[in-house]
């Protein structure tokens, strides 16, 4: 009987052993599949978040890609307003450099011109101021007779 006693205590021993084992393991594996459960949620979080920042990423390439092509568009633009610009001034020098020459060449035909002009000019001042000096020594003359005369 001692035997049997002691083999049924070891048997209800092992038996609680096995529920107290058996009770932990089930406390583990809730544990366990909280943690799962939580893990789940924190990636389910972070793969939205991940997803979130691509999108904005994506979103900022886009608009960036778009704002290199705006400038690209205005750097083509101003080139070419540039090229115009740049054939309109050298047209307008040439333009002027030619202006300049003929204004250049009637200045040149004006100013001979007017020398000529004031050699005849002179040449009719000198036979003015001849003629006038000739009348000058007449009255003179004629002065000098009539106070001849008057004498």
């Amino acid at each position: 009987k001692n035997r049997a006693a002691a083999h049924r205590e070891e048997l209800a021993a092992r038996m609680l052993n096995w529920k107290r084992a058996e009770t932990e393991v089930e406390s583990r594996c809730r544990q366990a599949r909280a943690r799962e459960q939580a893990e789940a949620v924190e990636e389910d979080n972070l793969q939205e978040e991940l997803e979130y920042l691509e999108e904005a990423s994506d979103e900022r390439d886009t608009g960036l890609a778009e704002l290199c092509a705006e400038v690209d568009s205005f750097e083509a633009t101003r080139a070419d307003r540039s090229q115009e610009e740049e054939a309109a001034l050298a047209e307008l020098r040439t333009r002027g450099l030619e202006e300049a020459g003929r204004a250049a060449g009637q200045l040149e035909a004006l100013d001979a011109k007017l020398g000529n002009e004031l050699q005849r000019h002179e040449r009719e001042n000198g036979s003015l101021r001849s003629q006038v000096a000739e009348a000058r020594a007449e009255v003179a003359a004629y002065q000098a007779e009539e106070g001849a005369v008057m004498e």
